[in-house]
């Protein structure tokens, strides 16, 4: 994990940008994982979350680690492993297991 003042400054770059509901529904769980050099993880609960936070918010996080860091990172969205039937959504829902293909 990053440390938490990073971690709290990343995410104050991020809700200077979006609104506060959006800000709310997707940041107040998220996690940065610090995996190597200039890689992070997300993890997330499910495919879903991934595909939104690719779609919508790639960019943003990115754009946030290199203004608290000073340097580029490459982010990668990890949905947890389908076999933990513990699972939840960030509102901490359980998440339904996926029985269809993966992608």
């Amino acid at each position: 994990m990053l440390a938490p003042d990073i971690k709290n400054k990343i995410l104050d770059f991020i809700k200077q940008r979006l609104d506060k509901e959006q800000f709310k529904t997707w940041f107040t769980q998220i996690e940065f994982v610090e995996t190597a050099e200039n890689d992070i993880q997300v993890p997330l609960p499910n495919v879903y979350y991934r595909d939104w936070y690719e779609k919508n918010y790639k960019n943003l996080i990115i754009s946030a680690l290199k203004q608290v860091l000073d340097r580029e990172y490459k982010i990668y969205f990890l949905v947890a492993s389908p076999g933990n039937k513990n699972q939840t959504d960030l509102f901490g829902l359980p998440v339904p297991m996926n029985t269809g293909t993966q992608t």
